[in-house]
């Protein structure tokens, strides 16, 4: 970042300085307490507004946002995406999403609880599996395909702390039975071993 800003008070550049303080963002209509990087002209004292940083700011208070509300954050949200090797828009329409909501997702808009539950449990590949069957007819083939093998790898393995298993291994606790699914409530007919 530049060390020399134009100041306002001054009239002129002048060095600057970083300080951090605590502010107050108002994220969807909620004040949302951070550690805010603030500028300062070494000269007179006054802060300056820095574009670069009050974005910085405002990304930290969503960020902060999230966590207090227990919200996926963008990372989060792009990697469960990833996992299932789609592109942005694919993942929405299997989500029943607009063309781009994952994308607005990924890049710092923040989700409301509904949206962001759905994204949770895509992450279980049981569960993202009956979505992709739902809705395989609002995506391209190589799409689902490309899902559908993702979905294959991700089956055949489940990681535990650092330990890996066999996917039947873990299936022994519930049974998805995914022709009998019960559609009308979404989710399949578990039944417990």
């Amino acid at each position: 970042m530049n060390k020399y800003m134009f100041c306002m008070s001054c009239g002129e550049e002048r060095e600057v300085e970083i300080r951090e303080e605590k502010e107050a963002y108002p994220v969807k209509n909620e004040p949302t307490e951070i550690n805010a990087q603030v500028t300062y002209c070494k000269h007179c004292g006054e802060q300056i507004w820095n574009e670069e940083l009050d974005e910085e700011n405002l990304k930290e208070a969503y960020k902060q946002y999230r966590i207090v509300h227990g919200l996926l954050q963008p990372e989060d949200v792009k990697r469960i995406r990833e996992k299932y090797n789609l592109t942005q828009t694919a993942f929405a329409k299997i989500l029943g999403f607009g063309e781009k909501t994952i994308a607005r997702y990924e890049t710092g808009s923040i989700q409301d609880a509904a949206q962001n539950n759905l994204i949770e449990l895509a992450n279980y590949p049981n569960i993202f599996l009956l979505l992709l069957k739902k809705n395989e007819n609002l995506i391209s083939n190589i799409d689902y395909e490309k899902a559908e093998k993702a979905l294959k790898l991700l089956m055949a393995t489940i990681i535990v702390g650092e330990k890996a298993f066999p996917y039947q291994t873990c299936r022994s606790v519930y049974h998805y039975n995914t022709s009998n699914t019960n559609y009308f409530g979404g989710l399949p007919n578990v039944k417990a071993s």
